[in-house]
């Protein structure tokens, strides 16, 4: 009896196309804007500014067009989002609080 050839790619293709894969993503960026807001100064709000092409400042973004992955963007549409990850590093540490690594060990923290 001959066996079936194992066919990783088929595999892979399988659990990208189930939904509950977009479901734990969506899940995912839900958490983590949970977390970036409760960095975000108060003063500032979680309103929009005049400048702001969107009506929310945190936003999450499904896309398709990451190649073979289900992709999803968390967009922070307020002109303060820059300066206040680079002094406080509030939305590298917002990813990092739910387990998604961005550097290794001793990188950019002063160690």
């Amino acid at each position: 009896m001959a066996s079936k050839e194992f066919d990783i790619n088929d595999l892979v293709e399988k659990i990208l196309a189930d939904p509950a894969l977009d479901d734990r993503l969506m899940e995912v960026a839900e958490d983590f804007v949970d977390v970036a807001k409760a960095t975000w100064p108060k003063s500032i709000g979680d309103n929009p500014t005049k400048w702001s092409v969107k009506d929310k400042v945190f936003e999450i973004v499904p896309t398709d067009n990451s190649g073979r992955r289900p992709w999803v963007h968390v967009h922070v549409n307020h002109p303060y989002a820059v300066a206040h990850q680079a002094r406080t590093g509030a939305f590298t540490k917002a990813a990092e609080s739910l387990g998604l690594e961005f550097r290794s060990e001793g990188e950019n923290t002063g160690q």
